[in-house]
């Protein structure tokens, strides 16, 4: 177990990954895997929506409406994807359904050890480097980002 905790630290890649604590919450870490077409995008600070997803899934394709919805409702998380497919294949998928979110292409290997036993597309709600919550196939409504968003102050 120490070693599956370690090893991916070790090997030092570019940007952000994920990796079970002992709490089983999980944790976008730096330096863990690269990302493409995402270089503009902090995604160490702040609230966002990550969505694993594949350009030839029907899922993925029947998901951005919400996905759309989520990233231009100022009120909630901005919204990045996450996908190994191609570059071209990415533009096309972007193009053909007008997606209004930035698509960053990873290695099939990182794809795979973040959808781990899951299902795409795969959103987690990602806050200052944790991960609060994990949906598999279903795109949290407005309603379920609001029940874990943390409490304000006053």
């Amino acid at each position: 177990c120490l070693a599956g905790l370690i090893l991916p630290l070790a090997s030092g890649s570019q940007l952000t990954g994920t990796v079970r604590d002992r709490d089983t919450t999980w944790m976008f870490l730096a330096g863990d895997f690269q990302i493409k077409g995402l270089e503009g995008v902090d995604l160490e600070h702040g609230d966002y929506l990550a969505v694993l997803m594949d350009t030839d899934c029907s899922h993925c394709r029947d998901a951005v409406f919400e996905l759309n919805w989520l990233a231009e409702d100022q009120g909630l998380h901005g919204v990045v994807g996450l996908s190994s497919n191609g570059e071209e294949e990415i533009r096309a998928f972007q193009e053909e359904l007008r997606v209004n979110f930035p698509i960053g292409q990873i290695s099939r290997e990182d794809f795979w050890r973040l959808l781990e036993n899951g299902s795409v597309p795969r959103t987690f709600l990602v806050r200052d480097n944790v991960v609060e919550r994990v949906w598999d196939v279903e795109i949290p409504g407005e309603d379920a980002l609001i029940r874990v968003s943390p409490p304000t102050g006053g």
